[in-house]
């Protein structure tokens, strides 16, 4: 993970998503890009005005990049940081054909939190987290950035030797505990419900440690039936830095997309966090 784009508008929420992006840059040694991107689109009355007025637009937010950038700089002493612009609309297909055009491994964008939510649904930030190929990182406004020694991986089990690997590979960049994190329910299979057995789970823990030849692997599980209440007791037990999930084709994040949950989890927690679609590899 080399190259870390964070979207901005300049305000202060996309101001605490770059300050957060840095503290991860910095243990990785990684690259920040802010990118602003500038709705392109006229009317063919406005045609003849807009050259001047997107102009305007692309100088004006120079400025504010430019600002931006020396407050880092100075604050941060961080300097592995650079501003670019894009022309179009809507923002995520401007974003999706940036992180392409220029090789993005993580995409870090802000949320206000749980009184933001029934503004936010449907906004910049979701339309990304649901649409993006790389991974995206939601950082709550409060949230400031700490090493990242505790991970919480959400899993349904059903798809955990693909995703474990992608996990693990962030963990390693962190040298961080993965807490596999399940919920039983009534309705999944008894192979599944084996592993409320105590035996049965340290086998478990013990087969991915071997497969993956990472240590540092926990596997919890509990009986609850809602994925947000389950990681949000979880959370209350134990200091956790990140939160991982899946969605897309995976079956367990398109549940959680269709009751938005993931949203939900998205805007009211504290915690960062990390959202991985199928597809995603890196």
């Amino acid at each position: 993970m080399k190259r870390i784009l964070v979207p901005t508008d300049f305000s202060n929420l996309s101001k605490a998503a770059a300050y957060y992006a840095i503290g991860i840059a910095r243990d990785i040694n990684a690259e920040i890009i802010l990118l602003h991107t500038i709705n392109g689109g006229a009317s063919p009355n406005a045609l003849k005005n807009w050259e001047k007025l997107e102009n305007s637009m692309i100088n004006a937010a120079q400025n504010e990049a430019d600002t931006m950038l020396s407050e880092i700089k100075i604050s941060e002493g961080f300097s592995n940081i650079s501003y670019s612009h894009a022309l179009g609309f809507p923002i995520k297909d401007v974003i999706a054909q940036f992180v392409l055009d220029n090789e993005i491994d993580l995409i870090v964008m802000g949320t206000t939190g749980a009184s933001g939510l029934k503004k936010l649904i449907g906004s910049n930030t979701t339309s990304v987290m649901e649409n993006s190929n790389v991974p995206v990182l939601v950082v709550p406004q409060l949230a400031h950035y700490r090493h990242i020694k505790e991970i919480l991986y959400a899993s349904d089990m059903h798809n955990l030797s693909d995703e474990i690997k992608i996990v693990v590979r962030l963990a390693r960049l962190f040298e961080a505990h993965v807490n596999v994190v399940h919920g039983i329910k009534d309705d999944l299979d008894k192979n599944v419900q084996l592993l409320e057995n105590a035996s049965i789970r340290s086998d478990k823990k013990d087969e991915l440690i071997r497969t993956m030849d990472y240590p540092n692997i926990r596997l919890h599980v509990f009986r609850n039936e809602s994925v947000v209440a389950l990681i949000d007791q979880f959370l209350g037990l134990q200091q956790i830095d990140l939160v991982i999930m899946f969605s897309g084709e995976l079956g367990f994040g398109d549940k959680l997309f269709q009751r938005s949950e993931t949203r939900k989890l998205a805007f009211h927690n504290e915690t960062p966090l990390l959202i991985y679609k199928k597809e995603t590899r890196k």
